[in-house]
Formats: C-alpha cells, sequence, structure tokens
C-alpha cells in the first residue's frame, strides 16, 4: 500500500507540473494582444468549467491531507504521546478530568473535561470512550426534569449520554440546584432518574444554595428535594458501594437527623430532642449497615444521630452547623474522633456543650488537614491532640469576636499553645481583622512553608510592636498567598516579604497594594516590576481558577469544591 501511495504521489506531482505549466501557458496566450477568450465560445465554456473542476481538486486535496495528517499524528515520532499505552493515556485523562473539582451548578454549564477529549482525533476518542470510569461523574439538576426547551433537553441528553459511557463502572452523583431558581414540589422523574442508579452509587452529593433573601418557599423547596433524593437513593443503595456522602444545603432553616423510620418520636439525643428528622423507610439495622462502610462524611442541615456507626471508620469528615442543629456534646464527639483513628481531614464548625467531667483529648496521629470554624475553641482545642505528622490548618476567626476590637489570641489564650504543639506547614488565617493578629499566629509555626490570607484590614502600619520583630525571621516561605478582596500597604507587603523570607507571591485578582499617597501598585505590570527587584516570584489568578486555597479544604463552607 506504501509503494502504491508512492507511485501516485509520484504520478500527481507530475501531473500538477504538466498542469500548472498549461494553465500558465493558456494565461499568456489569451492574455496578451487581440487574443481574447471572450470571442471563443468553446475556449469560454472550457475555461468556466475549468474553475469548478480547480474547486473540486481543492477539496480532494484537503480530504487527501486530513487522511495523510490524521496517520502523521498517531505516529509517536511525531507525536511522543502517542506511544503510551491506552491504559496509561486513559489514567492521564482521569488526572485531567478529576484533578479539579466539580463546579457544575444549576446552570447547566458542564466541565470541559472529559468530553473535550474526544474532539482531540479518533485515538484519544477511542482511548476516553473506553474508559467507563472516565463518564461515572453524573451531573443533575432537578430543573432539567421539568419544563421543556433545548437547556432542558440537553441536560438528559448530557447525562444520559455520559452513562451510557459509564456502563456498568460504579458512579458518582451530584445534584446541584439554586432556589428559588425554580420552586420544587414533590416531582417523581429526578426519583425515577435515580433510582435504577442507587445501587451503583459510590458517591452522592446534593449541594442546594438558599439564599438569606430567598422566600420561606425556597427553603422549603430546597429541603424538599434534598429529603426527596435522600429517602429514594438510600434504601437501595448498596452497603459498601457507597463510601462518599455529602449534604449541603445552603442557607436557613431546620436541621435534621437522618434516622430509620423504626425509632421512637420522642428519641433523646444526648440532652437534645430534635424537632424533626428525616425517617428513612428502613430499619435502624439496614440504616446503620448502609452507613458504616462510608469513609468520607461531609454534612451539613441532615446528619445521621451523634451514635450512629455513620461516624466510624472515616478519612474525611466535615461538619457544620445548620438551622436547629448546631451543637454536639463533648463525649459524643470525642467517640466519634475516636472511631475514626485513620482520619485524615477534618473540618469542625459546631458548637460543643460541656460536660462536668471533660473527657480526655483524642489523639489525631494521620490528620494532614485541619479546618477550624468553631466559635467554641475553649471547648474544642483542648479535646485533639494531633501527633508529630506535618498538617494544613485554616483557622476561621470566630464570628463572636467580629469587629469587637478583641483579638483571638486574647480571648482564647490556649490557641498559641495548641498551634505550637503542631508540626503546621501550611496555614490558612481566614476572616481576620489585621495582620497584627496573623504575626501573633504565624510566631507558634517555626515550620511554616505556605501561608494564605484572607484578612479585612491589612493596610494599617504593623508598628504595634516596637519594641520585639513584628514577624519571626526564623521562617521560611515557599509561597505567601494574599486572597479575597484583600487590600494591603506596601510598606506592610515588603516587611511579611522580607522577614518571612519569601519565595512566590500568588495575588488574587482584584488585589489592592496601597502607599501612604494612594494606590501605589495598581498593575500587574508595576507588581511584576515591584517584586523581580525584591528577587520575589509573583503568580497571579482568576476567579475561573482553582482557588489556591483549595488545599486548605475550606470551601466547603463557601460551597465551592474541595479537596477530591
Amino acid at each position: 500500500m506504501l509503494d502504491e501511495l508512492r507511485s501516485a504521489s509520484d504520478a500527481l506531482n507530475a501531473a500538477l507540473d504538466r498542469y500548472l505549466d498549461i494553465c500558465t501557458s493558456i494565461r499568456q496566450h489569451y492574455c496578451k494582444g487581440d487574443n481574447n477568450v471572450s470571442r471563443d465560445l468553446e475556449g469560454l465554456s472550457l475555461i468556466a468549467n475549468e474553475v469548478l473542476l480547480i474547486t473540486s481538486f481543492k477539496t480532494k486535496i484537503h480530504q487527501a491531507d486530513a487522511a495523510i495528517s490524521l496517520v502523521r499524528n498517531t505516529m509517536p515520532t511525531v507525536v511522543p504521546i502517542n506511544a503510551l499505552p491506552e491504559e496509561i493515556l486513559s489514567r492521564i485523562f482521569h488526572l485531567v478530568t478529576y484533578g479539579e473539582p466539580c463546579k457544575f451548578h444549576h446552570t447547566y454549564e458542564y466541565p470541559a473535561y472529559p468530553t473535550l477529549l474526544t474532539h482531540v482525533c479518533s485515538r484519544w476518542r477511542q482511548a476516553a470512550i473506553n474508559s467507563p470510569t472516565l463518564w461515572s461523574h453524573i451531573d443533575l439538576s432537578s430543573h432539567g426534569f421539568r419544563g421543556s426547551g433545548e437547556p432542558h433537553e440537553r441536560h438528559l441528553a448530557h447525562a444520559k449520554t455520559y452513562l451510557a459511557r459509564a456502563g456498568q463502572a460504579q458512579l458518582d452523583i451530584h445534584v446541584a440546584e439554586d432556589f428559588p431558581h425554580g420552586l420544587y414540589v414533590h416531582d417523581v422523574r429526578i426519583s425515577d432518574f435515580l433510582i435504577p442508579l442507587a445501587s451503583r452509587m459510590r458517591s452522592l452529593e446534593i449541594h442546594i444554595e438558599l439564599e438569606s433573601d430567598n422566600r420561606p418557599d425556597a427553603y422549603k423547596s430546597g429541603y424538599t428535594l434534598c429529603d426527596d433524593i435522600l429517602s429514594c437513593c438510600l434504601i437501595i443503595c448498596t452497603p459498601g458501594t457507597l463510601k462518599h456522602l455529602m449534604i449541603a444545603p445552603k442557607g436557613d432553616g431546620n436541621g435534621s437527623f437522618i434516622q430509620s423510620r423504626d425509632v421512637p418520636e420522642d428519641t433523646i439525643v444526648g440532652d437534645w430532642s430534635p424537632k424533626s428528622t428525616l425517617d428513612i423507610d428502613m430499619k435502624e439495622q439496614e440504616l446503620e449497615g448502609l452507613l458504616f462502610p462510608i469513609t468520607r462524611l461531609r454534612l451539613s442541615g441532615r446528619f445521621p444521630h451523634w451514635s450512629s456507626r455513620a461516624y466510624h471508620g472515616l478519612t474525611e469528615l466535615r461538619l457544620y452547623p445548620h438551622g436547629s442543629i448546631t451543637r454536639i456534646p463533648d463525649f459524643q464527639f470525642t467517640t466519634m474522633l475516636a472511631e475514626s483513628p485513620q482520619l485524615e481531614i477534618f473540618e469542625f464548625g459546631l458548637d460543643i456543650d460541656r460536660s462536668v467531667s471533660r473527657p480526655p483529648p483524642v489523639h489525631m496521629n494521620n490528620l494532614r488537614v485541619l479546618v477550624i470554624n468553631t466559635d467554641a475553641l475553649n471547648a474544642f482545642l483542648p479535646l485533639i491532640a494531633l501527633g508529630p505528622q506535618p498538617i494544613a490548618v485554616s483557622l476561621t476567626k470566630p464570628r463572636s469576636l467580629y469587629l469587637t476590637g478583641r483579638t483571638l489570641v486574647k480571648k482564647h489564650p490556649q490557641v498559641g499553645p495548641f498551634l505550637s504543639s503542631c508540626n503546621i506547614t501550611d496555614f490558612y488565617a481566614r476572616d481576620f481583622e489585621t495582620l497584627l493578629e496573623i504575626s501573633y499566629l504565624v510566631d507558634s509555626m517555626p515550620n511554616l512553608r505556605t501561608l494564605a490570607l484572607n484578612i479585612r484590614d491589612a493596610v494599617g502600619h504593623l508598628d504595634a510592636r516596637p519594641e520585639e520583630r513584628l514577624f519571626a525571621s526564623r521562617i521560611s516561605l515557599d509561597i505567601l498567598y494574599l486572597v479575597g478582596q484583600i487590600q494591603i500597604h506596601y510598606d506592610n507587603l515588603v516587611i511579611m516579604l522580607k522577614e518571612y523570607h519569601v519565595k512566590k507571591l500568588v495575588l488574587g485578582w482584584d488585589f489592592a497594594i496601597n502607599s501612604d499617597i494612594g494606590f501605589g501598585l495598581v498593575t500587574r505590570k508595576d507588581v511584576e516590576e515591584e517584586m523581580t527587584d525584591l528577587g520575589v516570584d509573583v503568580e497571579f489568578y482568576s476567579p475561573l481558577d482553582t482557588h489556591p486555597t483549595d488545599y486548605f479544604g475550606h470551601t466547603f463552607a463557601s460551597y465551592e469544591s474541595s479537596l477530591i
């Protein structure tokens, strides 16, 4: 076949040379003197037809070019990635597809991958379609099951395409809603769609956003949808297959405990009896058998009872207050942690009810990410003891201290000793009001390598500690993140960069660096030039980029995605 190609190519080259010579001669003949082709009717018709033929020749040449280029692009010497076996190529596709959190929302703006991978070339398309687990993440919205029109049809078609390509692979179901985008009532269509899939669910994420100014019926809509999905799926999910459960209704409203239909209505949980429960049509033993194998729990608004085996054997646990469920007794809190000795990621935002006899602290020797959002620091910190392992810590200033003028270290003096006892390599300080507060905390972290700041006021001068160094010079930072709509005084920034020996500075898209005479550095070019003089690399990120602090796992509170 290659000999035929060589022969045809030689013949085509010779024919094109002859054809070009003839066309050139005709032009020279008819474009000089009195030899006008318009007087030759036969020649006029032939020339007109020839122009059409040349167009068809171009089309055929383009088709031949596409065919040969396709073959060329499969050659490993030309495109080295094609030297990889399909199994490795598929693995790379998985890393690209799941390397960033899913940002699907009710607007039907789906992630680009893996669909985009099928548009590159036939080999990539084949490798992607032949990888069922690449298509196992299914994004859904109840709006796609109601109404009509192109967006609804596209939503259903998208889900069905993914399901077809996923084959019999275990599924990660992600339901995202925003109310009152369209108020939800009991609708069997989304339930009918989910029921056949429930036995294959490896992950179920329900993400419902309810803004505080929404109507009360919007809150009811959100909880109705959440409860409908849980009620229809949990009774069918396969114990041991379901490994990850995320329930995240954002907004005001009553929280509920998830329980079996067999639990008496007057059940007391600790010292508190819930006003409402979500009763699942399962026996208590069946429900506990389903929840026990789960290894990742991220919960807000809907919780298994604190004594449930759902909290045993976890590697990730995130608990946020919601509505009427904002507290946990200290003895149930420590029991929960003790039953998950392999816990790696822990995010906590509840209050703690302290008993007369405080339980001993739980040793968390495998923890690598700790996110603290609780106001109950005095009760929380004595109940946990971290090991010598490197750890990333995110700390949000307690809401009770906002705009009070009181600093964290004065209100909660045990914070400093706790931080000093940990091997903190990454620290995210969120919602603090001044850089001065940060400096006291960071002094407690000699092994710190990455620092992220999201603070309210970084403009005022750091001159409140005249008799001691503002920052601990023993610290050497690889990266300093300034995130959010931060304004920072230029002098403060220079102090931080020098005293922390910062190698790289990462700024958000809406940064502002001020000076005593106004805005000092207002463009990226200004910042880059100044940082070059200081010997610091600088990067910028936009709202479309993965948030730099996703590493800290703090994004569940604001419903951005977190660690995967």
